[in-house]
Parts: C-alpha cells; structure tokens; sequence
C-alpha cells in the first residue's frame, strides 16, 4: 500500500508537498500545447508566484519544459519528451517481446526472462516462469549486477562501447556483485569473457550469481545496432549444464527476431 500525503513523516511532508505541486504543475502545462504562463498557473491552482516560479525554475533545469519561443509561456521540454519515449519504446518492448518469451520458454522447458540496463545495473521487466517442479524464479523490477548474470553481460558484451577501462569504471563504482566463487570480478578477465561471447552469439552464467543455476542470454539490438535489453533462458545447472549451447542458439535466434521486429537491420 502507497503512502498519501497524510501518512508521511512530519519531516518529509515539505518534499512531499513539493513533488505534489510539480505533478500537478506538469499536468496542467499538459492542457496547454500553445504554453500557460506563471500567473496563471499562479492562479488556476491558488499557489503562491513565488512557489511556482521556484518549481518552473527546477523542471527547466531538467528539461522536463522550457518556454515557447518568443514568449514566458511553458510548454514541454526535450526531457518530458525523452521520458515519453522511454516508456513507449519500454511497453512496446515488453508488447513485441511477450509473445517470444512465451516460445521460447515452451521450447526450453526453463524459464525466461526479459531484462533492460538501468543505473549500471540489470532489471528484469518481464519473465514467463518455466512448468517445471525445479525451476528458477525472479521478482520483477529487481536489480541484478551486471558482471555475473547472463542478462547483464549480454548488455555489457554486445554495447559498441564495451572496453577494460569501462569495466573497471563500473567495478570501481561498486556495481559489480560476487554472490558465488564462481563470479568473475577481474575487469581484464571478464573482458576476455565478454569477447567469446561476441564470438558465440550469447553469454553464460555458469553459477556466477546463484550456485545451483546456469543461464544463456542474447542480446535485443535497436536499429542503431545497440542493446536496449537482453532475454535470457535460466535453469537449474544439472539440468542447463549439458544443454548450453543448444540453449544458448535458441536464446541468440529468439532475440535476433525481436531485434529485428524493433528495427535492427542483419545485414
């Protein structure tokens, strides 16, 4: 259960009441395309000029809107924009992708998930769970290191910026997890990981981030040729162990599908 205004801490109800105002502030510039002006968003809401002036002031630094040409009218910016956008390419991602998750975890006979890179890190955002009594599971929304899920490293192998000095950056920012001993930290030999896996079309995760499952991944390219998400196939390792890379062209020709339903051209 969320928390309304009312139920927050005496100390966060400043914050709280400013987000609020922001919100509304936002929804009210959306009803006017040709721009509205500081009084009268003054006005129309009862806030105080100085209030909204200051809320105006931090949504441009964010780009979130900017003024109409020639005028002190507000309208949306760039970054309301590139927001809008995310979501949609987000929904159409997970519209396109349902369908070939479903296929693919009937042919596996494992689970599937669907994961995105989101703050240095892997979020799974769709997944079909396998019918199988032993099976892998994950909650939605969670995040995942990047360096020791198949996931993760099928965004990291496939970016056209992948190198050891980007490797060691996000080690550096404590992104990288070690949950197992078999969890590969060193920047130099994950690089050397991440190219084989350029070369076998897929990535593993042989126990690296839980000791009783393995997991192949492919990467899901745009039409600019980069990873805007990755679909994986997990199961429990006696059971995946032998079959990885049957698995792991199964995973390649499923992602290369939605790759080119989103635009990715193969040749």
């Amino acid at each position: 259960m969320t928390n309304s205004p009312t139920d927050v801490q005496a100390d966060d109800r400043p914050l709280v009441v400013g987000v609020e105002r922001a919100l509304i502030i936002l929804q009210l510039i959306a009803k006017h395309p040709e721009g509205i002006g500081t009084r009268e968003i003054s006005y129309t809401l009862g806030y105080g000029v100085g209030t909204v002036q200051k809320i105006l002031n931090t949504l441009l630094v964010h780009e979130l809107i900017t003024k109409h040409p020639g005028t002190d009218r507000y309208i949306f910016g760039i970054g309301a924009i590139r927001l809008a956008n995310l979501i949609l390419a987000r929904s159409d991602l997970i519209t396109l992708s349902r369908p070939l998750l479903k296929q693919l975890a009937d042919e596996s006979q494992e689970t599937v998930f669907l994961g995105v890179f989101e703050n240095d890190f892997c979020t799974y955002v769709d997944k079909v769970v396998s019918d199988q009594i032993v099976r892998m599971d994950a909650p939605l929304g969670v995040q995942r290191p990047l360096n020791c899920t198949a996931i993760g490293k099928a965004l990291l192998a496939f970016s056209p910026t992948l190198s050891v000095e980007r490797l060691h950056a996000l080690r550096d920012a404590q992104t990288f997890g070690e949950p197992t001993t078999f969890s590969i930290t060193d920047p130099d030999a994950l690089y050397e990981d991440l190219l084989r896996a350029r070369e076998d079309g897929y990535t593993t995760d042989r126990r690296e981030f839980n000791p009783s499952a393995m997991c192949v991944a492919a990467p899901v390219l745009n039409h600019d040729r980069q990873p805007i998400a990755a679909i994986s196939i997990s199961g429990p390792a006696e059971r995946v162990e032998q079959r990885l890379s049957a698995l792991g062209a199964l995973v390649r020709q499923s992602a290369l599908t939605l790759s080119t339903a989103l635009g990715y051209p193969e040749r």
